[in-house]
């Protein structure tokens, strides 16, 4: 990409870098999530005891609970902290070691570079969407589709708001999609594995990934080869934190794979919120601290037994259920289903359908379905105003599960009330059912022309 034929890309680029800047600093007024409480204990005890320990209990000391994350996710943030050391002894050595300049440095200015992960990759990711559009439209689309995700007040929340990192497992896999575009098969499953490796919320594409390029190459051996570079990389990787890799890895998925909340939905506004109708109350409007507590009632743990068999075992069932349509049009259309606008669809579509019914789902988990859908809008796929209804519902989500400072009693009044978080849930199941409509059209055969039909059938009446 030539600087001087996207100056426009760059420039936007830039305003949103500091449009993130700007969100992240004033939103250091309020409270901080306890994920970000466990971020900071993670990498202050993988700096001082090594990344293995931020897996143990030793050296908590926020009374949070140990890493649960793959190595990935800790290894980005422990980089982020030592940048952080060193703009700290900056700040110490020009402002002095006064009770402002401490308390500047061990609030603000960590929480601060905890954030630019997930801010720069919100940068790559927008850079991702253009060039995978610009591989088969215009620019002009290309930017389009690209503005349209980066400028989202779901990403703008997400990042510099509140600090999550699902960008960048994001970004990874929007980055294996490139390459898959590419045909560069050992890159995209490279990719691929650094997503995993810093969040494991887009395994079940996995299967989809690997029939795309078995699909694309008709062979096993590009596959196995392209799948070798991956395991290297998890292998790898996994070695910052263990001597035994294919053991902790075990370990790991055994203890951490299905998350940590029990609940059948985990603050999701989705399917299963629809059925079971639980309430997320907030905390009474006497303070500041109070009126952003959230709790979540009414739930029901995805353990409980259905029939003698756990409600999530179920939830999955459905899941595979809802899958299985387009699945088998898929397979009949072989590689017609490699057309460029289909890809991001179908896989957009499938993290759509596991944020409804896959259980222990947190309101984040729609984050790369609406990657996928803007990329789809890039390509040509007629769901603008579906995109924008979802974008919406998943904020106002967002904004329920975590609020940092104290919402107008309006709103306050609005977003607590159990029918209006009930009704957010209905319409993204009904949005879902029209998105999902309308890619069972997208994999139906062409229609046989009325005049081709007809001559088929008087050839047939005179055979007869």
């Amino acid at each position: 990409m030539k600087i001087k034929e996207h100056r426009l890309v760059l420039g936007v680029l830039i305003v949103g870098l500091l449009l993130r800047l700007g969100i992240a600093f004033w939103s250091f007024r309020f409270r901080e999530n306890t994920d970000v409480l466990r971020y900071r204990d993670w990498v202050r005890i993988g700096y001082l005891y090594g990344l293995a320990d931020t897996y143990k209990t030793d050296h908590l000391t926020f009374g949070t609970l140990p890493n649960n994350q793959p190595p990935g996710q800790i290894i980005v943030l422990s980089a982020a902290y030592r940048v952080d050391i060193l703009a700290a002894k900056a700040v110490y050595r020009v402002f002095g070691h006064s009770d402002l300049t401490r308390a500047f440095a061990d609030g603000p200015l960590l929480d601060f570079m905890l954030r630019i992960p997930s801010i720069l990759a919100d940068m790559l990711l927008a850079i991702l969407l253009y060039a995978c559009v610009s591989i088969y439209r215009s620019r002009r689309w290309a930017f389009a589709a690209a503005s349209l995700w980066y400028f989202s007040p779901v990403v703008l929340y997400n990042s510099a708001v509140w600090g999550q990192l699902d960008s960048i497992n994001t970004m990874f896999f929007l980055g294996s999609l490139f390459f898959l575009f590419k045909k560069r098969w050992g890159l995209a499953l490279t990719f691929l594995a650094c997503s995993l490796l810093v969040k494991l919320s887009l395994m079940y594409l996995l299967p989809l990934v690997f029939y795309i390029l078995f699909l694309s190459t008709r062979s096993v051996w590009p596959v196995l080869k392209a799948s070798a570079m991956g395991v290297l990389v998890t292998l790898v990787s996994v070695l910052a934190v263990t001597r035994n890799p294919i053991i902790w890895i075990g370990q790991f998925l055994q203890h951490n794979a299905t998350g940590e909340m029990p609940d059948l939905s985990a603050f999701a506004l989705n399917g299963w919120w629809a059925v079971i109708r639980p309430h997320i109350v907030f905390g009474p409007d006497t303070s500041a601290f109070s009126a952003t507590t959230v709790a979540l009632m009414n739930s029901i743990s995805s353990d409980r037994l259905l029939w003698g068999v756990p409600i999530s075992v179920w939830a999955v069932l459905l899941f595979c259920l809802f899958c299985l349509p387009f699945v088998f049009r898929m397979i009949r259309l072989g590689k017609r289903y490699l057309k460029p606008s289909m890809i991001p669809y179908s896989m957009g579509l499938l993290a759509l359908l596991a944020y409804l019914w896959l259980p222990k789902m947190h309101e984040r988990y729609m984050y790369p379905a609406l990657a996928l859908f803007a990329l789809s809008i890039g390509l040509g796929v007629p769901i603008v105003w579906e995109y924008g209804v979802l974008l919406f519902l998943n904020f106002l989500n967002l904004l329920i599960v975590w609020h940092p400072f104290p919402l107008p009693y309006p709103f306050y009044a609005l977003f607590s009330d159990q029918t209006f978080q009930w009704t957010i849930s209905m319409i993204t199941i009904i949005l879902s059912i029209v998105l999902y409509g309308k890619f069972l059209r997208f994999l139906s055969p062409v229609p046989i022309p009325r005049r081709l039909k007809s001559s088929k059938m008087s050839v047939t009446g005179n055979h007869s």
